[in-house]
């Protein structure tokens, strides 16, 4: 079993805390807490910071006496959106320097070193460096780091994620300013998509879809890593404004209507109405079923034209087949009754899934990114430690 960490995602209105552990390659949770914040996020960036930074600080102590549990947020992971992204493929060779060839850290330090001070394509900025494996004297290879095994030559392959400037360093800063470290930021596509991949049955190749209250981000899975991401101004929030301005209702019912219906095609033999106001003349005015379903796909029309935009930017460059890859639903909105089904008539992927994590105590599908932090750190992390056992993943010899 792995030593518990803590995950801290900021979304748009919410700051989501998770507390777990790895144990049979499976994430398994202390704690997990989800407390809306209002408006603080937008796109990255933070209106509010002053704000924000008090609602972190008052989330540092976290108290539960029905489960006997108390801890504080003295450091953290950290999920980085992947507004922006750019993702290149490098590979990287060193000399082998340990004594008598032996593989040590300091020849893994060396490699991630080239990369670091490597010229990049782009003009955005280095956040994360993830081996996809490593190959000993061009001949033998590992997924994870052949520590201690003899050869004059080690080759990594990996995967360089690249932000925006800035990007990183203001989500950083805000929780460091809260008197909260920061222990290793990630990519939230590459973090959630990392973990969905080991699920049974996730294919290994396709489209991650995750839907938050304000903001969607559209990302390509490959082999179970990240390899792209897009992302458009819509979320779940969308539906409820229009329903809270349509009904004259607050926003509280209008998001228990939408959760409750969705779109609602039963053919009932009673009209009943989902709620009854009156107004300003004392007139009582019914709404049924019929009319949320007339706001939600008016704006479902909305956010699956965007998603198809954000799809062609995405795949533009690779073959057309690869927008009939299997699409995932992930995040607060993915859950919406009748989504899959309205999106089977907009989009050309083979399938649709809203998937719910399989974690017990973490259920929402909000969660998936503090999950899957909490699976890449243990999974990543601890190939690079001094302490690490000998085993070591083979996976192919090259003919000579």
């Amino acid at each position: 079993m792995s030593k518990p960490v803590v995950a801290l995602e900021i979304s748009s209105t919410k700051l989501k805390v998770v507390v777990g552990y790895i144990s049979n390659d499976k994430v398994n949770i202390l704690y997990a807490v989800t407390k809306s914040i209002g408006h603080l996020c937008d796109g990255g960036t933070f209106p509010n910071r002053n704000t924000l930074i008090k609602q972190i600080v008052s989330m540092k102590t976290i108290s539960d006496a029905s489960m006997k549990l108390k801890f504080d947020l003295n450091d953290v992971l950290l999920s980085i959106p992947s507004y922006g992204i750019e993702v290149f493929n490098t590979k990287q060779t060193t000399t082998v320097i340990g004594e008598e060839f032996h593989i040590g850290n300091l020849d893994f330090r060396n490699l991630f070193s080239l990369i670091k001070n490597g010229h990049l394509p782009t003009n955005n900025e280095l956040v994360d460096i993830i081996p996809d494996s490593f190959i000993v004297d061009s001949r033998d290879e590992y997924l994870l780091p052949p520590y201690q095994k003899v050869g004059h030559t080690l080759t990594m392959l990996a995967k360089v994620f690249t932000l925006p400037p800035k990007l990183c360093e203001s989500y950083v800063k805000a929780v460091e300013e809260s008197h909260v470290k920061v222990k290793r930021t990630f990519v939230s596509s590459f973090a959630s998509g990392n973990l969905i991949s080991s699920y049974p049955g996730i294919p290994k190749d396709y489209i991650l879809v995750d839907i938050g209250s304000h903001i969607t981000t559209v990302s390509l899975i490959g082999n179970g890593s990240l390899f792209g991401s897009r992302y458009f101004d819509w979320g779940g929030n969308n539906i409820t404004e229009k329903v809270v301005k349509s009904f004259n209702i607050s926003e509280e019912d209008a998001e228990k209507y939408k959760i409750l219906y969705g779109i609602d095609t039963r053919e009932m033999r009673f009209k009943t109405p989902i709620c009854s106001i009156v107004d300003g003349d004392g007139n009582t005015i019914n709404y049924y079923p019929q009319d949320l379903n007339s706001i939600i796909n008016k704006e479902l029309d909305v956010f699956a034209q965007r998603l198809n935009i954000a799809l062609d930017y995405l795949f533009e460059g690779y073959d057309a087949e690869f927008k009939k890859l299997p699409m995932v639903l992930i995040g607060g909105g993915s859950q919406l009754h009748g989504l899959v089904d309205f999106l089977n008539n907009k989009v050309t992927s083979s399938s649709i899934t809203p998937l719910i994590p399989t974690t017990l105590g973490a259920r929402d599908p909000g969660l998936f990114n503090c999950l899957g932090m909490i699976y890449a750190n243990e999974k990543y992390e601890s190939s690079f430690t001094e302490n690490r056992s000998s085993k070591v993943d083979f996976v192919k010899r090259e003919k000579e």
